[in-house]
Formats: C-alpha cells, sequence, structure tokens
C-alpha cells in the first residue's frame, strides 16, 4: 500500500470515527432506564464488594466505578466509558474486515458500524452489549493476526487476544461463546495449516493456545466458580419457576428473527443484510472462502444452537450481541462482491455506483430507526429513586410497577 493511499484510507476511516463519535454522544442525558440504575447503584459499590459478588460478572460495574471519580454521576458521565467503547469498534470494526476481505471490505464494515442503530442504542446504553461486542469482535481480529504474524509478532497479538478474552469472561455469561467460538477457529486453521505446512511450523504455531486458555481458566476460576454456586444454590421451586418461565417465553424461531431485525436495524434491513450475505457467499466464496468460513462459525454455530438448545435460564435475544459486528462485516462483502459486480458490467461507473447505492440505501433504511432512537426520551429513575429514598424511613418497602424498566 502506498503512502498516498495509505493516508486517504486513514483520513476516511477518522470521518467515520468522528461521525460514529458525534452520533453517540446525541441524547447522551437523557434519563436513565431500570437497568442502567443496576450500573448506577452497583458502580458506587467499593471495589472490594464488586469483585466479591456472587450473584453477577464484576467488570461491567468496576468500569463504572472507576470511571466515577473523573466523570462525575450524571446520566451522561455514566455512559461516556460505554460510549467509548462503541466508538473504538470502528477501527477495530475496520481491521477485522481489513484482514479478513481487504481494505474496501473494512471501510465499508466501519461505517455500517457507525451508524447501526442497534449498536448505538448499546453504545448509549450503560450495559454489558456494547463491551461483550468489543472484546468478542477484537478476539477474532487479534486471533487471526496471531496466526498470521511470524517471529516476535505473533506475542503482541497473542497477548492482545488473551486481555480480551478474560475482561469478556468477566463481562457476561455469553462470553463462553466467544471463547468457545475462537477454538473452533483455530482448529479450521489448525486443520489447514496442518495440510500447507510441515509439522514443525504447525505447532510453532499452536503451541501459544496452551497458555492463552491456562490464563483464561485460572481467570476464570473464582468469578465463575462462585456465579454458579449462587445459581445452583437457589432453593429447587425458585429454579423450577425460572426454568418455567424461561421454557414458556423460549421460541427459538421468534428469537432467530428478532437478532437478525435487531442486529441489522429493522426487518427491511435484515432481508437486505441476508441478500448481501448470500451475495458474498456465491461472488467471492472462491477467492475468500477460510474468511467466510470464520463468520459462518462466528454467527452461523450461535444461531443454530438456538434451535438446539432450549433455556433453561432467563435468556435475552441481546445475549448474542457478540454477533452484531461479524454480521455486518459480512454484509460490507456483500456490497463490496456486488460492486465489484458492478465494475464487470460497467468499468467506469459500475462500482460506484453500486456502493453508492446500497450505502445510501442502508442509510435510508436505517434511517427511522435511527431518528426514533436518538429521540426517545426516558424519565429519569436516578432522580425519582432519589425522592423515593428521601420519602422512606428504614422498613418501608418499594414495590415497582412491572413496565416500570
Amino acid at each position: 500500500m502506498t503512502r498516498g493511499r495509505g493516508w486517504k484510507i486513514g483520513a476516511t476511516l477518522a470521518v467515520i470515527t468522528a461521525i460514529a463519535a458525534g452520533i453517540r454522544l446525541v441524547g447522551l442525558g437523557r434519563g436513565l432506564d431500570l437497568l442502567e440504575m443496576n450500573s448506577f447503584w452497583y458502580g458506587r459499590m467499593p471495589l472490594g464488594y464488586i469483585f466479591q459478588a456472587s450473584d453477577y460478572f464484576p467488570h461491567l460495574y468496576a468500569l463504572v466505578h472507576l470511571c466515577a471519580p473523573a466523570l462525575g454521576d450524571s446520566e451522561a458521565a455514566l455512559r461516556l466509558p460505554f460510549v467509548l467503547a462503541g466508538v473504538i469498534q470502528v477501527p477495530v470494526r475496520f481491521l477485522l474486515g481489513r484482514r479478513l476481505f481487504g481494505e474496501r471490505v473494512g471501510l465499508l464494515s466501519a461505517f455500517l458500524v457507525a451508524i447501526s442503530p442497534f449498536h448505538i442504542h448499546h453504545s448509549q446504553t450503560a450495559r454489558y452489549y456494547v463491551l461483550l461486542m468489543l472484546y468478542s469482535s477484537f478476539m477474532l481480529y487479534a486471533l487471526l493476526a496471531a496466526w498470521e504474524a511470524r517471529g516476535w509478532r505473533r506475542a503482541p497479538a497473542w497477548g492482545g487476544f488473551t486481555a480480551a478474552a478474560v475482561l469478556n469472561l468477566h463481562t457476561h455469561l455469553f462470553a463462553l461463546y466467544a471463547l468457545a467460538l475462537s477454538l473452533v477457529s483455530v482448529l479450521m486453521l489448525l486443520g489447514s495449516s496442518f495440510r500447507q505446512e510441515d509439522g514443525r511450523g504447525f505447532w510453532k504455531k499452536a503451541w501459544p493456545l496452551g497458555p492463552v486458555l491456562a490464563i483464561c481458566a485460572v481467570s476464570m476460576l473464582d468469578t465463575w466458580g462462585r456465579y454458579w454456586f449462587f445459581i445452583w444454590s437457589q432453593s429447587s421451586s425458585e429454579r423450577s419457576l425460572w426454568e418455567t418461565t424461561a421454557s414458556r417465553v423460549f421460541n427459538p424461531g421468534d428469537i432467530f428473527a428478532q437478532i437478525l431485525a435487531g442486529f441489522s436495524g429493522g426487518p427491511r434491513p435484515a432481508v437486505l443484510f441476508a441478500f448481501l450475505a448470500v451475495a458474498a457467499g456465491i461472488l467471492r466464496g472462491r477467492p475468500h472462502q477460510k474468511a467466510l468460513r470464520h463468520l459462518a462459525i462466528w454467527t452461523g454455530i450461535p444461531l443454530a444452537s438456538l434451535f438446539i438448545l432450549r433455556s433453561h435460564y432467563h435468556f435475552e435475544p441481546w445475549y448474542f450481541a457478540f454477533i452484531a459486528p461479524l454480521w455486518l462485516v459480512w454484509a460490507a462483502c456483500g456490497i463490496e462482491a456486488a460492486a465489484e459486480a458492478g465494475a464487470r458490467l460497467h468499468p467506469r461507473f459500475g462500482r460506484a455506483t453500486v456502493w453508492a447505492g446500497l450505502a445510501l440505501g442502508v442509510v435510508w433504511l436505517n434511517g427511522s430507526v435511527l431518528s426514533e432512537e436518538l429521540g426517545h426520551a426516558q424519565s429519569s429513575w436516578k432522580d425519582a429513586l432519589g425522592e423515593i429514598s428521601g420519602r422512606c424511613v428504614p422498613g418501608d418497602a418499594v414495590f415497582l410497577h412491572p413496565e416500570s424498566g
């Protein structure tokens, strides 16, 4: 890549990142919802309490706790670390898209993430999901970088993968999916390396995986041990209530549709992105077979598991948030594949026409959802609960309306 071309790509990525930051800062001071109140109150607890509690994973609340002294306790201040995590994902998505399919797909992936209503919503929400997306996608990027690097350059890539995996495993239960999917990707890469290289080259690439998994396992022992002890120490009647409720509402087909529509920005963008994913497989299947397999692993296996497993505990479609950025990379690959087909039909204007048409189509389809999301107002739970606390005396009981969240 020439210096001039590198400067243009860097400038384009900087503009996309600035757009992403600007969008995510709009309406940041709106009132907290009930789940964000958990982040607010638990984040004010001492760090010792946060890391010793057994009914949640500590990373989210530790992050809020550490940022509070510098940022303050306003609604916007609470959300700023999550906005930053969302903005960081734009260059991360560029790096992942470039490594899988090239620079154009990298830039398209960054653009799709920048304007994604789903991603914007969770970047403006002080909850787990934007962190789950960031760490999971960085895990895949670092894994691929480590596998393709040579010599000492493998060390920082494996170190980045390990750090992201450990942070992820202390963020959410479904981070275990990301670690398992990374292992499946490694198995695919090992099979390819074993066929193409001698035994020495094979083991040079494979051996760091052992220490990485050991570090992840040791880091999980305390937090995950306490969490699962809490779950299984509940009474049989409590677990029975959870399982009955979960099995009654857990419909894999409905959740599958909700996931794709939510990640895409609505039903119509979901149809477009599904079409683009198919186009990517047909038009770019042979030259990018390995890259498409990674996307198929990271999106297909979790979605397929919905039809194999049944929830025995509380489940929300957004627990699969780690799929969303990779789904957008797949759509970006489809746009570039369609643009290449357009270039073959009309060498001068075909690529630009397809690029502009599909990009504007995505913006138009996401526009109504995005404007609704940015204009959504919520009551200030922090103020409301502060007033309730001021009116109560020790021994009073407070009951929240079922639709208060």
